[in-house]
């Protein structure tokens, strides 16, 4: 079968495939906008919402944080035991860190104080201050003093 343009030409085998390609492409669409349909939905009214809420997984061991705090406070402990007192120098030689830990803890009770987020609980405050814990220190108190003398200096206030 021959035709004078290239437009008419009908060929049984061409109609086929180009019939058949449709088809193929008719298919693959369907089936695509069958997975783009989402089902309808009823709005629903203010009764039916119920908000999500999110229950806390129960703890069985302490958290890491939680040990982190416990660890330092029993090295106040000892420093207690061992001078009589609560008040850790800055930069502690023998151990550094509660010093630093001791200021964190300040930080967080002037947080507390200001009704900012801290990690200062109830529980916490009460461990400090049974070790008689100052939380305010006042930064240019007598130098080389005694205890006692910061003690008096810091009541003044």
């Amino acid at each position: 079968v021959k035709s004078n343009s290239k437009k008419e030409l009908k060929c049984p085998v061409v109609t086929k495939l180009n019939s058949s390609s449709t088809d193929l492409n008719e298919t693959q669409t369907k089936l695509k906008n069958k997975k783009k349909k989402i089902p309808k939905q009823t709005p629903k009214s203010n009764s039916q919402i119920k908000p999500k809420i999110k229950s806390k997984p129960k703890r069985t061991k302490p958290s890491a944080q939680y040990a982190a705090w416990h660890h330092r406070y029993q090295e106040l402990v000892a420093f207690h035991d061992r001078y009589g007192h609560s008040l850790v120098p800055q930069n502690y030689p023998p151990n550094p860190k509660l010093g630093q830990w001791i200021m964190a803890q300040r930080r967080q009770y002037t947080l507390k104080m200001r009704g900012e987020t801290n990690s200062l609980t109830e529980e916490r405050m009460r461990l400090l201050e049974d070790l008689g814990f100052v939380w305010r220190v006042v930064r240019r108190g007598p130098r080389g003093g005694t205890v006692e003398e910061m003690r008096n200096w810091n009541q003044r206030l």
